[in-house]
């Protein structure tokens, strides 16, 4: 991988960026492990959520839901047709243009407050701390890192998460594009072999 990381296109994007995205592109991919993100993967994430918090009804079709919007309209389809370092080298020059950039936020928080509702698996406006736990293992991502990362979330410390703490937690880890380093972990714990 890391020759791929080399490539000119990729010289200017700064390192630590690199592993937060390719923490999201191979947690979102954890099954397939082939370099393609696609319908498949969003789908049996789903059916991950569904199995792991033995959802039914409503909560599983919110589930469901939110998983097939976002597999038939992420990218306008074209994201599932590119490699994940590809899609990682657009994502950056979309970050880095200020006019770009706020139209992917305000198309994040969309996105995200549905991923939210989704998550949210009893309706009641908040995710608990065993809701996001569901998240966590659904993504296969390393379990002692998920109550850290819930308790970063958590900034009014009320034990559980509401939407605006959500959705501005993954923009942040998104949109951080500093060399310095933050502790949002939204993912797990960062890759370190690049």
């Amino acid at each position: 991988m890391s020759s791929i990381l080399e490539s000119s296109n990729m010289k200017d994007i700064p390192k630590m960026w690199l592993r937060k995205f390719a923490t999201v592109m191979l947690a979102f991919e954890s099954v397939k492990k082939d370099g393609h993100i696609g319908n498949d993967c969003a789908m049996n994430i789903a059916d991950r959520i569904i199995k792991i918090g033995d959802l039914k009804g409503d909560s599983a079709d919110r589930v469901i839901t939110y998983y097939k919007v976002f597999a038939e309209s992420f990218g306008n389809g074209t994201v599932w047709r590119k490699h994940w370092v590809d899609h990682m080298i657009s994502v950056w020059s979309i970050l880095k243009n200020p006019e770009t950039r706020e139209e992917w936020i305000k198309t994040a928080r969309t996105s995200f407050g549905q991923f939210f509702q989704a998550l949210d698996f009893n309706a009641d406006g908040f995710i608990t701390f065993d809701e996001y736990s569901i998240f966590w293992k659904a993504y296969d991502l390393d379990p002692q890192f998920a109550r850290t990362q819930f308790d970063y979330m958590d900034t009014d410390n009320d034990e559980k998460i509401n939407q605006e703490e959500f959705v501005e937690a993954f923009i942040e880890y998104v949109c951080n594009t500093d060399k310095e380093d933050s502790p949002n972990r939204f993912f797990g714990p960062l890759l370190t072999n690049l």
